[in-house]
């Protein structure tokens, strides 16, 4: 009887929780920004638990798809801009490749500037770029341009950072197995 009981706990534990996350989404075309939107979205992917959010996951999308983004070189920007690409194209939602552009200096090379002290931001665009089209020249050059730095930071990156562009690098995380990522994520 005791494990029924637990079993039956963990299920009801586990409806709430659900339940709880469908009510972000739903408060979320209010309340939360774009931003906060797509990191929810990018939670519940590499955990693996979006197949239970399907639906919402689409909607919430859609609305940002309908957004437009403002975009900027700072390091929030980079992050935001590099996911909302990643998420959009993964989800087969169409952007263009002209939003890396902005990201660029005078002579039409990517901005050293955004070599900040915060790698995940080069993480996220080269995962991003990893999500190119034939053809896509601003996407070939992100990538290069984040790989070196990446690969030039590499030693100095703390644990489970270091882990992580160690395995974009060898595997860029579009292209990594979901259910392996989602072990990952969660160690």
């Amino acid at each position: 009887m005791p494990l029924q009981r637990s079993e039956e706990w963990m299920r009801e534990r586990a409806d709430h929780l659900k339940e709880g996350v469908r009510q972000m989404f739903e408060a979320g075309g209010k309340a939360m920004t774009a931003a906060e939107t797509l990191t929810l979205v990018d939670t519940l992917e590499r955990l693996g638990v979006d197949n239970h959010f399907r639906q919402e996951i689409d909607m919430a999308l859609a609305r940002v798809h309908s957004e437009e983004l403002e975009c900027d070189s700072s390091s929030s920007h980079i992050h935001i801009v590099s996911l909302r690409f990643r998420l959009l194209r993964q989800h087969g939602l169409w952007v263009s490749a002209d939003v890396f552009d902005k990201l660029k200096d005078d002579t039409g090379d990517f901005s050293e500037s955004l070599v900040t002290d915060d790698p995940r931001n080069l993480l996220s665009l080269y995962n991003a770029a990893h999500l190119a089209a034939a053809g896509e020249e601003t996407l070939d050059e992100a990538i290069s341009f984040s790989r070196g730095h990446l690969e030039a930071m590499k030693g100095e990156l703390r644990s489970p950072l270091a882990e992580q562009v160690s395995r974009a690098l060898e595997i860029p995380l579009p292209r990594f197995p979901k259910r392996l990522e989602t072990m990952r994520y969660i160690a």
